[in-house]
């Protein structure tokens, strides 16, 4: 049996995480952590196999007040002190949920895209904090404490509250025409980046991880399933388009719905074979629950 420290009791990927895991029997035994206050720092962690990273500060405004601040303290300083508390209490494996926004793409239509090799230039406090967090873990790397570095692109999935995936489902329930605009994103179904990490556990291996589908997503295309998932046709229009491509080169939105941030698929191919629910069930499943 595998023992899993699981850092952030309200994370949803620690919660899909930890219902993906009780698939399989007792081969997994995890241990939820809140890193709210100091009393974690007193809590023993020996004896554990893998310590799983989701806890941090996400989606809060940019900009706003003293939140490089905070982004720093949670995603950076605390992302630190965890693992060097896991390191000493000799947990040999660590997995870090880094991000997509490291790379601070745009969104433009003929972006590249991304692969191991590309160089990242986070533009949030987001991005830049888990960029300095992944730095600060290489420090503490050696071959007794293994790092693996995932950098989910967009996650989705069943009870999703944040990120762009909620918009694109109120597009479904809401909208009768979307535009037919032609992008392509990378994307990562949540029971998916679990199993990933579940196989991680059982391989202990480091490294930079770029997950996302087998192939690249079409926003029109999740919208059109969504509403057929929902019961409700949605008509891809083509005149609308052109306007929806424009905005998203002049607005970050827009963007973030109409523009192209993808990984090589040929980047994703890390040797594991994670994608265990097909694109179309996984959208299915992601309104049904």
């Amino acid at each position: 049996m595998k023992r899993i420290l699981v850092t952030g009791k309200t994370s949803w990927i620690g919660n899909e995480l930890e219902l993906h895991l009780e698939q399989f029997g007792d081969n997994y035994e995890v241990h939820r952590v809140s890193l709210r206050g100091d009393e974690w720092k007193s809590e023993n962690w020996r004896g554990f196999d893998s310590l799983i990273h989701t806890a941090a500060i996400v989606h809060q405004g940019e900009g706003v007040g003293d939140l490089d601040g905070l982004y720093d303290d949670v995603n950076v300083a605390l992302t630190r002190d965890v693992a060097v508390k896991a390191k000493a209490a000799g947990i040999p494996h660590f997995i870090f949920l880094s991000t997509f926004a490291v790379y601070g793409v745009t969104g433009a239509a003929n972006a590249a895209p991304i692969d191991l090799d590309t160089p990242p230039n986070p533009r949030t406090w987001y991005g830049k904090s888990k960029l300095e967090a992944e730095r600060q873990l290489s420090d503490l790397a050696d071959d007794h404490f293994a790092i693996a570095i995932i950098r989910p692109p967009l996650v989705y999935g069943p009870h999703c509250t944040k990120g762009n995936f909620p918009r694109f489902v109120q597009f479904a329930a809401r909208t009768p025409i979307f535009p037919h605009v032609r992008n392509r994103r990378s994307m990562i179904y949540s029971r998916n980046l679990a199993e990933l990490m579940r196989l991680l556990v059982e391989s202990r291996e480091g490294g930079l991880f770029l997950p996302q589908e087998e192939q690249h997503v079409c926003t029109a295309d999740m919208v059109e399933q969504l509403g057929r998932a929902m019961g409700r046709r949605i008509h891809l229009s083509r005149l609308l388009a052109g306007p929806a491509s424009f905005l998203a080169h002049h607005n970050e939105t827009f963007g973030k719905v109409f523009g192209s941030d993808c990984y090589s698929l040929k980047a994703s191919e890390c040797g594991y074979d994670y994608r265990i629910t097909p694109l179309k069930d996984s959208i299915r499943l992601s309104v049904d629950a």
